[in-house]
């Protein structure tokens, strides 16, 4: 599975993976970050856990997951759960998604809080709705594709005539360029 989180942290707060590592370190005691993937405020991916490694985001999810956490998810004025994502997150989260969607066939895309248990509102959307209109929408945005010009088929005749006129003539300058 691919498990999309956020950092649920204000939209102010501009963290990245070196920050969620020390929390996850010294505050939970863990031995690395939990997640494998963070997506900051400017759409910067920043690598956490190695893939390799089962995360620690999920209890009971970890060793069959990816985790992805998005930086934000609480309202600036009350510790509120919010989508504050701002467009470069939305855009960095999809390619994302689509290349580890590549490098793992078949991994389900879930959201935090859709995971059997889990009484989170994380990551404040629903991931699986979110995605499907993204990938929607990205397909009617694109131009259409330009036609190619069609090449006029030429018929065996034409290339046997021509064929014929040109040695006609080749043959004729040979023979004009001997009586010389």
């Amino acid at each position: 599975m691919i498990v999309v989180h956020c950092s649920y942290t204000p939209p102010s707060m501009d963290i990245g993976a070196k920050e969620i590592k020390r929390w996850h370190v010294e505050e939970n005691k863990w031995a690395d970050i939990g997640y494998h993937f963070v997506i900051r405020r400017d759409g910067t991916v920043e690598s956490g856990r190695s893939v390799e490694r089962p995360g620690a985001h999920a209890k009971g999810f970890n060793t069959n997951s990816i985790a992805i956490a998005w930086v934000g998810g609480m309202a600036s004025e009350a510790e509120e759960a919010e989508d504050n994502r701002t467009p470069e997150q939305n855009e960095a989260m999809v390619h994302l998604i689509k290349d580890l969607q590549q490098e793992f066939p078949g991994a389900a895309l879930i959201g935090h809080r859709d995971l059997k248990g889990v009484k989170k509102e994380c990551p404040c959307f629903d991931v699986r709705e979110w995605f499907a209109k993204e990938c929607s929408t990205e397909k009617r945005e694109k131009p259409a594709p330009q036609k190619k010009a069609k090449r006029k088929s030429v018929r065996p005749s034409t290339i046997f005539k021509l064929l014929l006129s040109i040695t006609w003539k080749v043959w004729r300058y040979h023979r004009s360029s001997r009586r010389r």
